[in-house]
């Protein structure tokens, strides 16, 4: 008997609900398209609705297990923003989005500080939460200028502003986080030294795989290759920046401003 149930016991593999929230979250889009809303409205909806939250399609553990797959995708959407910075995007902008950024970023962080510290959190705990506040969703903002094929000095500038609050987002956690081990007693040069390393050596990783891919972009005619050599790329960056304890969001930002500004490609929806 207990063969019997073993035969016929069943566990469901977890990319089986994977599959079937991907297509659940594609007619959540297209219910939002048809009530006039972006997709990506309906995509979030979906998501909360077939989540562990509400009605548990898909369990924690399946969204951890799946995290390679989160980490790939918001490695595709950094590359994608950080085109953003060729240079006659820069140009185009000018000082507007420089300052439009400095002013949502300082807003963000002091309202959201303040907000947490009298909620009861401490001022260190709300001062680091705050400045995750400063980040503008690349995945979102991205996937709306795509849908609707935005273009011009507004799209340029609102695009500009979404690359470098998140930049700015990092760089004020490195520094609020080394404050505080400073303040705790930690070595005054680790507390120094660790940030530096981080977005230095992101910074070299990205741009030194992105001046590779780059040449090798210049030798390819076949979209369906770029494609895969664009994946490939930023999958190894994520990667080694995850081995190397460095920021795999800003590498391969970094990745997609080096190789965007070598070479135009004429598939530039990638």
């Amino acid at each position: 008997m207990e063969e019997l149930n073993s035969i016929f016991s069943i566990t469901l593999h977890y990319l089986a609900p994977t599959g079937a929230v991907i297509l659940l979250g594609l007619l959540g889009g297209k219910f939002a398209r048809s009530i006039k809303l972006p997709k990506v409205s309906g995509y979030l909806i979906a998501g909360v609705i077939i989540g562990p939250s509400v009605l548990g399609l898909i369990s924690i553990e399946t969204v951890q297990s799946l995290s390679i797959v989160s980490d790939i995708a918001l490695g595709l959407i950094m590359f994608a923003i950080g085109g953003v910075f060729e240079i006659h995007h820069i140009k185009s902008v000018g000082n507007k989005a420089l300052w439009l950024t400095i002013g949502q970023s300082v807003g963000a962080m002091v309202f959201t500080t303040f907000a947490l510290y009298f909620a009861g959190l401490s001022f260190y705990i709300s001062l680091l939460i705050s400045t995750i506040g400063i980040a503008t969703a690349p995945a979102a903002s991205l996937l709306v200028v795509r849908e609707y094929e935005a273009k011009g000095d507004f799209t340029d500038t609102f695009i500009t502003i979404v690359a470098t609050s998140n930049i700015v987002c990092i760089l004020i956690f490195e520094l609020v986080f080394s404050i505080n081990e400073i303040s705790g007693g930690g070595a005054f040069y680790m507390a120094i030294i660790s940030p530096l390393y981080e977005i230095g050596g992101s910074l070299i990783v990205g741009g030194l795989i992105g001046f590779m891919i780059s040449k090798w972009e210049q030798k390819v005619d076949d979209q369906a290759e770029l494609l895969m050599i664009i994946v490939a790329g930023v999958i190894m960056v994520t990667g080694l920046a995850f081995t190397l304890n460095l920021q795999p969001l800003f590498a391969t930002l970094i990745m997609g401003a080096v190789t965007k500004s070598r070479i135009r490609t004429k598939y530039s929806r990638f």
